[in-house]
């Protein structure tokens, strides 16, 4: 049979993966329209507003400088660090998760990379915010 009368054929993981990426894309959406998200990077100082899920009618306020920012569309997240009663404290928050009420910007910092992990082994002065 000559090659010219096949037909091609379509992958289905290709399709299953372009159907989860739309999936992605609606869900990116409707959490967009939810609250909004600022634009920030690695090393502006930031102030999450959110609610503890343990208790709903509570809201905590985290602010510290963001060392890390991770876009994986539905998966994003971005790391907080600051220092509280002299110790380093951290905390990897989703993106679009229902729980955040509010993301704001307090200032942004000049820095030369996109992932301030270094900040870890640094003293403590230069994570207090």
């Amino acid at each position: 049979m000559p090659s010219h009368t096949l037909k091609k054929q379509k992958i289905l993981t290709k399709k299953g993966a372009h159907i989860v990426q739309l999936i992605e894309q609606e869900r990116v959406k409707e959490a967009t329209e939810r609250i909004d998200i600022p634009d920030f990077k690695a090393g502006d100082i930031l102030q999450v507003k959110m609610t503890v899920p343990e208790n709903r009618r509570r809201t905590a306020k985290y602010k510290g400088i963001c060392i890390a920012r991770r876009n994986r569309g539905v998966g994003s997240s971005f790391t907080i660090r600051n220092v509280i009663n002299g110790r380093g404290f951290e905390i990897q928050i989703p993106l679009y998760s229902p729980l955040i009420q509010e993301i704001q910007v307090v200032d942004s910092k000049k820095v030369r990379r996109g992932k301030l992990y270094y900040l870890r082994d640094k003293a403590l002065k230069f994570s207090r915010f």
